[in-house]
């Protein structure tokens, strides 16, 4: 019976290791965005090079893609998606709520670079948080209850 329990552990932390890869990435992604607006305000890439123009879409598009495919990787073996890859989601579109602030208020000044990087990672932010709500309510048929004391 005693070797039951590790093979037990180590199939539940693999079957959460795709989920575990989505909310290190999420904080990952606040922390480089935190450092990007708040570290180095004003920063623009030189005006010659091509690479920054082709370089944050496709890194949306890597993020959203390893996004997903640990989303549903996650869906699949486990049936469920823990809320704390919902709320981390979130975390860099907060993180960009708040530089958006303090450029509206003139407490950090933005290149217009930084500002279309703000716009694409709180826009990113927000669509991985719906579609992980939307897998985890629609796809694992996950519903909030309250209970009654019926």
């Amino acid at each position: 019976m005693t070797s039951a329990g590790p093979a037990h552990t180590d199939m539940h932390s693999s079957r959460h290791m795709m989920e575990h890869l989505s909310t290190a990435l999420a904080i990952l992604l606040t922390l480089v965005g935190a450092f990007f607006f708040f570290k180095m305000p004003g920063w623009q890439p030189d005006p010659g090079s091509q690479f920054w123009v082709y370089a944050l879409p496709w890194a949306v598009l890597g993020y959203l893609a390893v996004q997903l495919i640990a989303l549903l990787s996650s869906a699949i073996d486990t049936r469920s998606i823990g809320f704390i890859d919902s709320v981390t989601a979130l975390f860099p579109a907060l993180v960009g709520a708040i530089a958006g602030v303090e450029t509206l208020q003139g407490v950090i000044q933005l290149s217009g670079f930084q500002r279309h990087a703000l716009l694409l990672m709180i826009g990113t932010s927000v669509l991985e948080a719906l579609v992980t709500l939307w897998v985890r309510f629609t796809v694992n048929k996950r519903t909030i209850g309250f209970d009654t004391g019926s």
